[in-house]
């Protein structure tokens, strides 16, 4: 072998050797990445779930009670009606809402082992209206409504609990250290929750696989109005 052959076989033995450093690194890299996202969409559904899904001591959410009852307007014709419901026993932080979660304005006064609540609703000749009535404590046993003329019949349609944030909670987990409350959720990677009154965490680097989520929640203001919002979790 000559000189020249010799020089030119190096050359290429060392460039087959790069090449393959090269796509074997790429491979890995590649490789990499994908299982560092699949980790990160493991790790922010169950933040996720912990935060948003079941009450308990490391989540942001409570219990609520939420009463569903049917209208409907039977005097064929359009008026307004004074509605009159009575809960038993008493309960807290009751709130009326339509089917959109829009509180709808209502009176509140506890009477003995009651709590009435008297609101008005507008209706059309034999329309349909949903609305929830939504609180905070344990199940009432007795539920009685009545309209002020007799021109609307309603029906209770489903009786269920549902998780709401609690401005209680947010307040505790924003007053919690941030890598205490890592080592709470037993969370490894780093996390920020971004909600209306309840933001918390650290800030996102500019570049990172980043797993960022919205999540649809209620969530109770300061001011014991419950809304329908979106939790952004971001995880990476």
């Amino acid at each position: 072998m000559s000189h020249i052959d010799f020089v030119i076989a190096f050359a290429l033995t060392i460039g087959i050797i790069l090449f393959a450093i090269f796509f074997v690194n790429n491979n890995f890299s590649r490789d990499f990445n994908y299982f560092r996202i699949i980790d990160l969409q493991k790790s922010e559904s169950s933040l996720e779930g912990q935060l948003f899904e079941t009450e308990n001591d490391k989540s942001l959410v409570s219990n609520f009670n939420k009463i569903q009852i049917l209208f409907k307007e039977i005097g064929n014709r359009t008026h307004s009606e004074q509605i009159n419901i009575s809960l038993e026993p008493v309960v807290n932080k009751v709130h009326v809402y339509d089917s959109f979660t829009n509180e709808i304005r209502s009176v509140k006064i506890t009477d003995g082992n009651k709590v009435f609540i008297t609101f008005t609703l507008s209706f059309s000749s034999y329309e349909k209206k949903k609305v929830n009535i939504i609180y905070y404590g344990d199940k009432t046993t007795s539920i009685d409504y009545i309209s002020s003329n007799n021109e609307v019949e309603g029906k209770i349609i489903s009786e269920k609990i549902i998780p709401v944030v609690s401005q209680e909670k947010c307040s505790s987990l924003n007053s919690t250290r941030y890598e205490d409350a890592k080592n709470i959720f037993g969370f490894e990677h780093q996390f920020k929750i971004i909600l209306i009154e309840c933001n918390y965490g650290v800030e996102p680097p500019a570049v990172a696989n980043i797993i960022s989520k919205e999540v649809p929640v209620l969530i109770e203001k300061s001011d014991e109005i419950i809304l329908a919002s979106k939790a952004k979790v971001m995880v990476w």
